[in-house]
């Protein structure tokens, strides 16, 4: 479900001239596996609030070697307690990991190729 909005992300970069999911017909230098590990609604002090965690991991192909992982989240307050407010919290906690995730995966697949 979130595939889509990230290779938007990374699209969106322009750092990378070529970026696909797992159907795409093309050998790609890296590959980047993630899993959610948190998306859930929580309880905040004055209002309930979104906390998005996604774990990554970058493998260098074609011999599929990791060269890093990480665990990226945030957790954004709502700015009230209607479905609106909550869902607007979630889409800014989103947009926060997937800019930060885009970032990490931009510096360590630099230096994956450098080393």
């Amino acid at each position: 479900m979130l595939q889509p909005l990230l290779i938007q992300s990374f699209r969106g970069s322009g750092a990378i001239a070529v970026v696909g999911d797992d159907r795409a017909a093309f050998r790609p230098n890296f590959v980047l596996s993630t899993d959610i590990s948190a998306f859930q609604a929580i309880e905040g002090e004055d209002q309930p609030a979104a906390r998005v965690v996604i774990a990554s991991s970058l493998m260098q192909m074609p011999r599929r070697e990791v060269v890093g992982t990480t665990e990226i989240g945030r957790t954004v307050e709502a700015t009230g307690g209607d479905l609106n407010a909550i869902t607007e919290a979630f889409d800014d906690a989103l947009g926060k990991v997937m800019k930060r995730i885009v970032e990490w995966t931009l510096t360590t697949g630099q230096a994956a190729s450098a080393g």
